[in-house]
């Protein structure tokens, strides 16, 4: 009886505890904070936290604030919080080493001591070699020997602190803070076994650092993979190109591992899985399983999914707000990927929840990235051979919109233009309207951008660095139509004759209410022919649209100016000549 009571109890306290870390990781960072420590135990409770979900917890609240909690962390914790946020890929960020072992020995600096002797002494003789130089006094040496900048604490062993040059590396800067600290460190350990500092002192002199390095990767390695993270040079295997026929053709995904390669159990963030979640094709899919072990497996996988992506992005993940963005990315590319596999135009719910449970979730999302990857290449391809780069022109000559598409697919990651739509510039691919969107816009780049090739054009004249693909097919047309060749920025009277033959007179202007005629618009169309080389139908074809948006922002900007009125200071389409 006894024995089941008190199996009661702890499953009723572990219960409680499970719903105040949750209450915890809910609340705001200055409330979350006053919660943890005015529990009645503090340090159980932090130590109850999962590494993934404290680590989180103590970037919110934020790193001085966070002290005390840092404090009370378990070992296994910092070893946590050392493993994500001291690497760049297999190399070891020394001033990120720094940064965390101050923090630590504020929060702690007998147990820092403590744990670096008994648990990691190996990093430590590789921090004092990388930032300290060591030289033992001789008999016949006289302290007045070292310069000002050697210190000792036995007058035995004097230390002089590296700068950027030396074995620290020109990444890492030195600063009072620092020194204070490395000085502060010394002391302490001194203080505390004086021959054990000694010791370490000997063995920091001769510590092979690239073995330390290499061994130290694999071990940080094998840590992590318990986690669901993989190394870089595999996690960026998520970005590589595959086909439809390729993911059906693994097969289907067992219940008993949920699409995984093996049967761990990988312990995961609770704040990643609770987060609420996006609409979209995947979510909605998921939203439609029902909760049972094949979800469960569902969850693990992507959560998997995760951080994977965040170990091939090497983009420090610390706020909730940052986890949200890999989230939406992956559930975005996810539901791109179901769009293709399920093929139909409407979305198809229950079809899209059947391929979540029978494909892997990482072929589904390298799936849908492959499309925009496909965007990728067929633009950097493109800028190479393009016209507007052999002719030295920026990105900005393709304007505001076309730029920020043209941007997006030139970066690493491929992003969709957004155009705070949603309310940001940039984002991530959502859906294949978006891919779709993003196609054509490069279609009609790439047609412009022939256009300018087939006509000749002497771009000395037009040296404005603001310079844009409207601004010059414009101002050459404006320039045949006033006459004046060969193309060039045009007078202000010019202009005027210009706009007179776009609207006629003022009168007729007026009637048509800043319209441009048909005619107009067809024998713009002639001229291009006569430019180029392509016939009107071909070039209506494959740039109609642009050409109408053109004269519709001349409809919009010039149609209700009267010629009385025009301003050369206000004219921002047509490229003029003011003296």
């Amino acid at each position: 009886m006894t024995s089941d009571y008190q199996l009661r109890n702890i499953l009723r306290k572990e219960k409680e505890q499970l719903a105040l870390r949750q209450k915890i990781l809910a609340m705001t960072s200055d409330k979350a904070l006053a919660e943890i420590l005015n529990s009645d135990q503090p340090a159980g409770l932090v130590q109850s936290f999962s590494e993934e979900d404290l680590y989180f917890l103590i970037h919110e609240i934020g790193l001085d604030d966070a002290l005390p909690v840092i404090s009370l962390a378990a070992s296994k914790q910092w070893e946590y919080i050392l493993d994500l946020e001291t690497w760049h890929r297999d190399k070891i960020d020394l001033q990120s080493v720094s940064k965390w072992m101050h923090l630590f020995f504020q929060a702690d600096k007998n147990r820092l001591v403590h744990w670096l002797m008994s648990e990691k002494v190996e990093w430590l003789e590789y921090y004092l070699f990388k930032h300290i130089d060591v030289r033992i006094r001789q008999h016949d040496e006289d302290p007045s020997d070292f310069d000002e900048h050697h210190f000792t604490l036995d007058d035995i062993y004097y230390i002089r602190f590296l700068g950027n040059s030396e074995k620290r590396g020109q990444n890492e800067s030195f600063d009072d803070d620092q020194y204070w600290f490395e000085k502060q460190f010394l002391e302490h350990l001194a203080e505390i076994d004086h021959t054990t500092y000694q010791s370490l002192l000997i063995e920091a002199m001769s510590v092979l650092s690239a073995e330390f390095e290499e061994e130290n990767y694999r071990l940080r390695n094998v840590r992590l993979a318990e986690k669901g993270f993989v190394p870089f040079d595999q996690a960026i295997e998520i970005y590589a190109p595959i086909t439809v026929e390729a993911v059906t053709g693994y097969g289907k995904k067992s219940l008993a591992t949920g699409g995984m390669d093996d049967d761990r159990s990988f312990s995961l963030p609770p704040v990643a899985m609770n987060m609420k979640r996006d609409s979209g094709y995947f979510s909605d899919a998921l939203a439609i399983i029902e909760k049972d072990q094949m979800f469960t497996k569902i969850q693990i996988e992507f959560a998997t999914l995760l951080n994977t992506i965040i170990s091939a992005d090497q983009e420090p993940v610390r706020e909730r707000e940052q986890l949200a963005g890999v989230i939406k990315k992956a559930a975005g590319y996810l539901g791109i990927g179901l769009e293709i596999l399920t093929g139909e135009k409407e979305k198809k719910i229950k079809k899209a929840a059947a391929m979540i449970q029978q494909y892997q979730l990482a072929h589904i999302f390298r799936l849908g990235y492959s499309r925009s990857l496909k965007l990728k290449f067929r633009a950097n391809k493109w800028v190479k051979k393009s016209w507007f780069k052999s002719k030295g022109l920026p990105l900005s000559f393709w304007d505001e919109k076309l730029m920020g598409i043209l941007g997006g697919l030139l970066v690493r990651h491929p992003l969709f233009f957004d155009n705070y739509e949603t309310g940001v510039l940039y984002r991530e691919f959502d859906t294949l309207s978006d891919i779709s969107r993003t196609e054509n816009s490069l279609e009609e780049i790439i047609n412009l951008d022939n256009l300018f090739s087939l006509m000749t054009i002497d771009l000395k004249a037009f040296s404005d660095p603001r310079l844009s693909y409207i601004k010059l097919i414009l101002t050459l047309f404006a320039s045949h139509f006033a006459g004046v060749e060969p193309a060039r920025p045009i007078h202000l009277g010019e202009l005027k004759v210009f706009f007179q033959k776009l609207w006629g007179s003022e009168e007729n202007r007026i009637k048509q209410a800043g319209k441009i005629s048909e005619g107009v618009r067809t024998f713009f169309l002639g001229w291009l022919s006569d430019r180029t080389g392509l016939t009107s139908i071909e070039i209506s074809d494959q740039m109609g649209k642009t050409l109408e948006t053109i004269f519709q922002e001349m409809e919009s900007e010039y149609g209700n100016v009267s010629l009385d009125d025009l301003d050369p200071r206000f004219i921002d389409l047509i490229y003029l000549d003011i003296p």
